[in-house]
């Protein structure tokens, strides 16, 4: 088989590559800096896009919280840790139920739900870029942002414990939950 690189035309018949952009993003602020619609993403029914968003260690106090009622959002660190605070969907247009902190690695992705309330994460490094993957025009048409009824800092958990390790390739097999087909002992043969 031939080994098709970045820019060679070949590749238009398939699909394209994705890179981190050298252009200024438009838009910018003290906490993040973001370029929406980096590629087109079809659906059945609309376009979904995909973007970059860079985020710089700042304080870990969460002060307003954003969602997006009409689409499901998928956040993936390329270069290194983030904490992506989130809290309950609720029917009002204030975030704070079950307000915690989740930890994404390099390698995992986040999937949130429509109306998820989510901000920005708080990187484990002076910056670190993610992936975004929404429904297109979500940042301009689907974009609500309120404050938190007070500050929240975000605490330190102990470490984590390591994780067993994996054969490379080895996708991680899900824990059987009520009403859910229990891969692992599938793929084991069972």
């Amino acid at each position: 088989m031939t080994i098709i690189e970045s820019g060679d035309r070949r590749l238009a018949e398939y699909g394209y590559l994705l890179s981190l952009p050298s252009s200024a993003p438009p838009i910018e602020n003290e906490e993040l800096r973001y370029w929406p619609t980096l590629a087109p993403l079809e659906l059945k029914d609309g376009w979904g896009e995909v973007g970059v968003c860079e985020v710089a260690r700042r304080p870990a106090r969460v002060t307003r919280m954003e969602r997006h009622v009409r689409t499901s959002e998928f956040v993936a660190p390329m270069n290194g840790e983030l904490l992506v605070p989130i809290a309950l969907r609720t029917a009002e247009a204030t975030p704070g139920e079950g307000l915690v902190v989740v930890r994404v690695r390099v390698g995992e992705g986040l999937m949130l739900h429509p109306g998820v309330w989510h901000w920005a994460g708080y990187p484990n490094r002076e910056r670190v870029s993610f992936w975004v993957i929404f429904r297109r025009l979500t940042a301009k048409e689907d974009l609500e942002i309120a404050s938190l009824p007070e500050p929240v800092s975000i605490g330190s958990n102990p470490p984590p414990r390591p994780s067993p390790t994996r054969a490379e390739g080895d996708l991680p097999r899900p824990s059987s939950r009520k009403g859910e087909e229990d891969f692992s002992r599938r793929a084991e043969g069972d």
